[in-house]
């Protein structure tokens, strides 16, 4: 073969093989390479085992940070994450099967309180299938303030927020949560706490929620009550003379003792009754003082020490709901909307007490006088919340079943709970 050929087939296998590269998407000489795109930032939460469509949801979008951070309210910031984003398996036997339940709020719609709840509600139903679909109406559009517990024992609503026995008459024995204390309160998580473990070591609370049809599937305590006022500064049981006082059914003895009137009211009344007048005063929980903008006509706040936390009493609020309702939900579905609502309570306690600094904030800056009594000035207010302890007493023992030794018992279980933080 002579030398020009040998060159020639040379040539043509390098153009080919140059060809080839050019096809594989080599790059060409003197062109540099683009660079590879930056790796994703990662997530915030984990990614959900589970990303299925579950009734419309899908559980990789699940805001486990709840929707109140997400809206940026600060006083939620790092409030408790809600549960893992889990699916549970339609549990056999309830194929097909639709639970469509309405829910019925007493507060306001842009209140942290229900901004977690709503996310439990959409949480519940994604991780049951869309089987189980909770509709929240606020603002008491569903039930009025006054019939909340007649209407879910009845059967007239499935589920209520409810605070213990505040219609009186209701629930005789967990009226002892609405009782003026004897002792020092501690802050909305420890109280919470407390209460949640008297609650369910003591049957007779069940036993008296089975007699009307219902059962507390949440429970949360409110941040500790106080005593606020308009136009009088309360440092001793005589300043409350004349007043009329916005309260829960058995501080109305307790504030009779004083001197004072007690008014029960709904929470939707609490502004205009105060505006106008009709009322001087209110014993309720910061939180709410500040978030329905009561503390521009109230003036003065009374708290039982030098704690921020030291009120006068602690309510506890929570969902109730009817008990033939929640018993035809399978127990795997129970469990995760009391794991749902649990966790919302659980933020909400968090988020009253971060709610407390932020209402001193706003009473210091515009002028309101905190009234911190010491020891030897609180006692009196002590001594005078026997009379609604009386009063507990006559209804545990004339309507709530209990002899007067197992009242004793209970009560003085209650205060021991308190005093040792027992949770």
């Amino acid at each position: 073969m002579t030398r020009n050929k040998r060159f020639a087939i040379v040539a043509a296998l390098l153009l080919v093989f140059a060809l080839a590269l050019a096809a594989c998407g080599s790059p060409a000489p003197e062109q540099e390479e683009a660079p590879a795109p930056a790796p994703a930032e990662p997530a915030d939460t984990p990614e959900p085992a589970d990303t299925g469509d579950a009734g419309g949801v899908q559980l990789a979008d699940y805001p486990r940070d709840g929707t109140s951070v997400r809206d940026g309210d600060p006083e939620s910031q790092g409030a408790p994450q809600s549960p893992e984003p889990v699916i549970v398996p339609c549990p056999a036997g309830f194929e097909g099967q639709q639970w469509d339940l309405k829910a019925n709020e007493q507060g306001f719609p842009d209140m942290p309180m229900l901004k977690f709840e709503r996310d439990a509600f959409e949480h519940i139903k994604a991780r049951t299938n869309g089987q189980v679909d909770i509709v929240l109406y606020d603002s008491s559009t569903l039930v009025p303030f006054e019939a909340q517990f007649a209407s879910v024992s009845q059967g007239t609503c499935d589920i209520t927020i409810y605070l213990a026995n505040f219609q009186e008459g209701t629930q005789p024995l967990a009226n002892l949560f609405q009782l003026p204390f004897s002792t020092e309160t501690w802050d909305t998580k420890t109280m919470t706490k407390i209460y949640r473990n008297y609650i369910f070591s003591n049957d007779v609370f069940a036993q008296e929620n089975d007699k009307a049809n219902v059962e507390w599937i949440s429970i949360w305590a409110f941040a500790p009550t106080i005593i606020e006022t308009s136009k009088t500064a309360v440092r001793s049981p005589a300043d409350m003379k004349g007043q009329t006082i916005i309260c829960s059914n058995l501080q109305v003895p307790y504030l009779e003792e004083m001197g004072a009137s007690g008014v029960v009211q709904g929470i939707a009344d609490y502004y205009t009754s105060l505006e106008k007048g009709v009322a001087s005063g209110i014993i309720t929980h910061i939180p709410i003082t500040h978030e329905f903008k009561m503390t521009d006509v109230l003036k003065y706040h009374t708290f039982m020490s030098d704690s921020d936390y030291a009120g006068i009493g602690c309510q506890i609020q929570g969902f109730l709901a009817n008990k033939t309702v929640w018993e035809s939900i399978p127990p795997e579905y129970q469990a995760v909307i009391k794991e749902e609502l649990w966790w919302s309570a659980d933020a909400q306690a968090y988020n009253n007490d971060n709610m407390i600094q932020t209402g001193i904030k706003y009473m210091d800056e515009i002028g309101n006088e905190r009234i911190h009594l010491t020891a030897e000035e609180a006692q009196p207010f002590y001594d005078a919340s026997q009379v609604s302890v009386d009063e507990w007493f006559r209804q545990a023992t004339s309507i709530g079943g209990l002899d007067q030794d197992q009242a004793q018992s209970l009560y003085d279980g209650f205060i021991d709970a308190i005093v040792n933080k027992k949770m």
